[in-house]
């Protein structure tokens, strides 16, 4: 599966959104450390203007997790009812994990309460989720909304080195921990 460049909420002012989005696909590239210039070139704006919109690198690491995770929960919602959508769901939490990798590690201890928050509406969305697949038999019975943050534990386990290795790591890990999530005949 392709890694989905993930849009902004509508709400967002579009320079704004611009930025964020650079930011997402140079922190993708380069990782948590990729210099700001960089995302100031890749956003099209001069390096000032970033800095006055996200004046460190954790408010921009925030506001990447962050849209990330509220975009994979709308279209998660969007979705509700779906048999398969928990199997989907999975599949786009590994494609966050492989553009992400590292960033949830920067936050952890500079602001750990973003990380709970996204932990929380990733448990909440992915456990609506999780039941619609149940229903239909397409996932065992004895996976809990708990195992939930095992599995993006799984997914975001090994991601290391740069974009193409981290999607190699990924694509065998989500094809062990969808093999494991299904239902069996």
């Amino acid at each position: 599966m392709a890694i989905m460049n993930f849009p902004l909420s509508k709400e967002a002012p579009p320079r704004r959104r611009a930025m964020v989005s650079a930011a997402a696909d140079v922190l993708a590239e380069h990782g948590p450390d990729a210099p700001f210039e960089l995302i100031a070139e890749r956003a099209g704006i001069e390096r000032d203007t970033l800095d006055r919109h996200f004046p460190s690198r954790v408010v921009l690491t925030q506001a990447v997790l962050t849209q990330y995770v509220e975009d994979l929960a709308d279209r998660t919602r969007s979705w509700a009812g779906e048999a398969d959508v928990f199997l989907w769901f999975v599949e786009q939490l590994a494609d966050l994990f492989v553009r992400t990798a590292g960033l949830p590690e920067a936050l952890r201890v500079t602001a750990p309460e973003t990380l709970e928050s996204l932990r929380h509406t990733i448990i909440e969305v992915g456990g609506r989720a999780l039941r619609d697949a149940q229903m239909e038999g397409l996932v065992r019975a004895d996976v809990t909304a708990d195992d939930i943050m095992m599995i993006t534990t799984l997914l975001g386990a090994g991601l290391s080195g740069g974009l193409a290795e981290r999607r190699a790591v990924s694509l065998r890990t989500r094809e062990i921990v969808l093999s494991g999530l299904k239902a069996q005949p």
